[in-house]
């Protein structure tokens, strides 16, 4: 994620502050207030450290591939489960057991999950 994130300008994070960026800033979903965020890391055109903002929807565009790959995952796991099981919807049952870490994450994931 975080290389993806910061190819304009090149720019470097520890895997610790890409946990922060994710938790703070990170959506499945377009968030109605867009956030943005301060990150610091290295330039990897000039090799010195570097502050730069970066927003939501960076974070967002970054993350879409894993979030696509979730969805379909969330959409087979679905389609095979019995009626008898799946009656309550799929927000019910995925927001109590299969996306309880995600949402913490991901704020925005089940909003965009009840749209699909």
């Amino acid at each position: 994620m975080v290389l993806q994130v910061f190819r304009e300008p090149a720019q470097q994070v520890g895997e610790r502050t890409a946990e922060q960026i994710k938790m703070e800033i990170g959506s499945a979903y377009p968030l109605e207030k867009p956030l943005t965020m301060e990150v610091k890391g290295r330039n990897l055109i000039e090799g010195v450290p570097r502050t730069v903002t970066i927003d939501d929807s960076e974070i967002r565009e970054a993350l879409s591939e894993c979030v696509a790959t979730i969805l379909n995952a969330c959409r087979v796991a679905l389609e095979r489960t019995p009626p008898e099981l799946s009656a309550d919807g799929p927000t019910a049952e995925l927001d109590r057991k299969m996306l309880l870490d995600l949402r913490d994450s991901l704020r925005s994931f089940l909003t965009l999950l009840e749209r699909k």
